[in-house]
């Protein structure tokens, strides 16, 4: 068989082992997702904390950073904060303006840092679209194909939205956002914080859905507060990650064992930026092969690491952040531009570094931070 025909099978089998170990990495992925407690916010659980600063809602927003939980917010809690948040601003500008004129008055200087209350909205809206771009925190967007259900509600008076001198458009159809995506995707594990409980709770029972909105859904569990959901919760969310460091603590993680996988899983990658790092800096027209044909002028004999050390071990939700320092050798001849001699070269390189250690082993997400030579 030709040398071209193994190397196209080579190069099948390759893709073939990088498509099914992606496909792996999403599998695990989504059944985290899945497994995972599913936070859905209202309005009332950030008036006044709309950047998850207090300690409750920071702890929350940290757990979502670490993947322990998802947290769904509707696009209309959205768009309520943001005119929350506006109007907060509008009320801070005029007394701003108010003590001034007070100061001038009582004949001293007053120093207030100026702000820009578009500015200050533009830092919302980037803050919250950041957010969105994660995996674990998501806008839902209500759909118009809600509306008719929401009117006829509205007509017959159904309760608990709707009664004779009481309709809560907004609530009812942040509901429906919430329990339609939980029943589509099929979520379990769900909670639902507001302290709204006129509207959303069992008269008897603030910790389940009001009669009537059990008829969308059972899946959610309902709570007045982030502090009163992590009192109850917190033990059982970091359990996982618990879970996930013993199971670290066991691979008995050494420069050794980061080398092996280093080799096993990243070596393409690894050549290819070292190989970019050294065209970029040394005008070479160089590519790092491990066969002896000539390439642009280069010709590679030997490329291997050699060692690792300063290895650092943090576990987050399901993954493990491993970094350090590796070296490597590289042995090739330089041929600038194809020209004559041949320039025996051998590098040293010292390589900065991270990646995720996953469940069984496997891994991801090489991140090369610095390369010298």
């Amino acid at each position: 068989m030709s040398g071209v025909v193994w190397g196209v099978m080579l190069k099948y089998l390759v893709s073939r082992e990088i498509i099914s170990y992606i496909l792996y990495l999403w599998k695990r992925k989504f059944e985290r997702r899945m497994e995972s407690f599913n936070i859905f916010i209202d309005t009332c659980i950030l008036h006044d904390d709309y950047f998850f600063h207090n300690k409750s809602n920071r702890q929350l927003f940290d757990y979502m950073k670490e993947g322990l939980v998802n947290i769904y917010m509707s696009d209309i809690v959205l768009k309520e904060l943001r005119r929350h948040y506006e109007l907060e601003l509008d009320k801070v500008a005029i007394e701003i303006e108010k003590a001034k004129k007070d100061a001038n008055r009582l004949m001293f200087k007053l120093e207030v840092e100026p702000f820009d209350i578009q500015v200050m909205l533009k830092k919302f809206d980037d803050n919250y679209s950041s957010l969105a771009s994660t995996a674990n925190f998501e806008i839902l967007q209500y759909s118009i194909h809600m509306l008719p259900r929401i009117v006829e509600n509205s007509i017959l008076k159904t309760p608990p939205f709707f009664a004779e001198k009481k309709s809560e458009l907004k609530d009812n159809l942040i509901w429906i956002t919430y329990s339609s995506f939980v029943e589509k995707v099929k979520l379990e594990n769900c909670f639902f914080l507001t302290n709204n409980v006129s509207d959303f709770c069992d008269t008897n029972n603030h910790s389940s859905a009001h009669k009537n909105l059990l008829q969308d859904t059972e899946k959610f569990t309902i709570y007045k507060s982030t502090s009163e959901f992590l009192a109850e919760k917190s033990g059982l969310i970091e359990e996982p990650k618990i879970e996930f460091k013993n199971y670290i603590d066991e691979l008995e993680i050494d420069p050794d064992y980061v080398k092996q996988q280093l080799q096993d899983y990243f070596m393409d990658i690894i050549e290819e930026e070292i190989a970019i790092k050294i065209v970029t800096e040394t005008d070479y027209s160089l590519y790092l092969k491990h066969d002896d044909d000539y390439v642009n002028g280069i010709r590679s004999h030997y490329f291997d690491i050699d060692f690792c050390e300063d290895i650092k071990v943090e576990v987050l939700n399901q993954r493990a952040l491993i970094s350090g320092v590796f070296y490597c050798i590289a042995d090739f001849d330089l041929s600038k531009y194809n020209f004559d001699p041949e320039c025996p070269e051998q590098l040293t390189i010292t390589i900065e570094f991270n990646y995720d250690l996953l469940e069984d082993e496997q891994c991801d997400n090489l991140e090369i931070t610095s390369i010298d030579y």
